[in-house]
C-alpha cells in the first residue's frame, strides 16, 4: 500500500504598519499547516517548524524592515520627495505530497522603493516517516558522482536554451552555476528534482529564478514509502 498524502491548509499573518500616521510597510505571511493520522510526528514537527519561521519572519519585519521604512520616509519628506510604500509578501507552494514525502518553497518578496521588488526562495523536502528533512543527495543512486551529475545536468540545459533563444543568462555560465549551486536549493515535483538559483546569481532579473529540472530516473530515484 501507498500512503497517501498529508493534509495541507494555508495560515495568514498580515499587518500594515503606520508611521506618524502614513501606513509605511505593509507585510503579508502565508505559511503551511499540516494534519495527518498516519504522520502526527511529522505533521507536528513541520507544524512548529513553519509556525516558529512565521513567527521570526514577522518579527524581522517589524523591528529591521519597518525602522527602514521609517527612515526613508522621514528623508523622503525632508526632501520633498514622494515616498513609496514597502510591501513584503512571504508565500509557501507545496510541489510534492506523496510516497512518505512532503516538498516545498517558499519565497520571500520585499519591495523598499526602486524599480521593482527582490525574491528569495528557500526551500524543504520532509521525510514524513522520520519526521526530518533531507538532503538531495539521498535521491541519487550511490555511484551516480554527485555533484557533478547536477553541474553537467544544468549546463546541458542551459546551452540548449541559449540555442534556442529562449534563455537569457551571463557570460561565463559554467562558472556562474558551479560558484553558486547550492545543494540545499532544490525541491522535488511529479516530474523529478528541480534546482534553482537566486536572482541574479547566473542570469539577470528579467529571468527571474532560475529553475532546472532533473527527471527521475535509475540515477535519480523518486522517494518511496511503501508496506507491505
Amino acid at each position: 500500500m501507498t500512503f497517501g498524502p498529508i493534509t495541507v491548509r494555508e495560515l495568514v499573518m498580515e499587518e500594515t504598519l503606520n508611521y506618524k500616521g502614513v501606513p509605511v510597510l505593509k507585510y503579508t505571511i502565508r505559511y503551511p499547516e499540516f494534519s495527518s493520522a498516519v504522520f502526527r510526528i511529522a505533521a507536528h514537527e513541520m507544524n512548529r517548524y513553519y509556525h516558529a519561521r512565521a513567527a521570526l519572519q514577522r518579527q524581522r519585519y517589524r523591528q529591521l524592515l519597518f525602522p527602514q521604512a521609517a527612515r526613508d520616509y522621514d528623508y523622503a519628506a525632508s526632501h520633498d520627495y514622494p515616498f513609496r510604500q514597502y510591501e513584503a509578501v512571504m508565500t509557501h507552494s507545496v510541489t510534492y505530497n506523496e510516497n512518505c514525502a512532503l516538498s516545498l518553497y517558499a519565497d520571500s518578496y520585499q519591495y523598499t522603493g526602486g524599480a521593482h521588488g527582490t525574491t528569495v526562495r528557500t526551500s524543504d523536502t520532509w521525510s514524513l516517516r522520520n519526521a526530518l528533512r533531507v538532503p538531495l543527495a539521498v535521491f541519487f543512486a550511490p555511484t551516480v558522482p554527485y555533484p557533478a551529475f547536477v553541474l553537467e545536468a544544468i549546463n546541458n540545459q542551459i546551452s540548449a536554451q541559449i540555442a534556442e533563444g529562449t534563455g537569457m543568462y551571463f557570460d561565463d555560465y559554467e562558472k556562474n552555476v558551479a560558484q553558486s549551486f547550492n545543494p540545499r536549493s532544490f525541491y522535488l515535483s511529479s516530474a523529478g528534482v528541480v534546482i534553482y538559483f537566486q536572482q541574479y546569481q547566473i542570469a539577470p532579473y528579467a529571468s527571474g529564478i532560475p529553475e532546472f529540472t532533473l527527471t527521475w530516473s535509475d540515477d535519480l530515484r523518486p522517494p518511496q514509502c511503501r508496506q507491505a
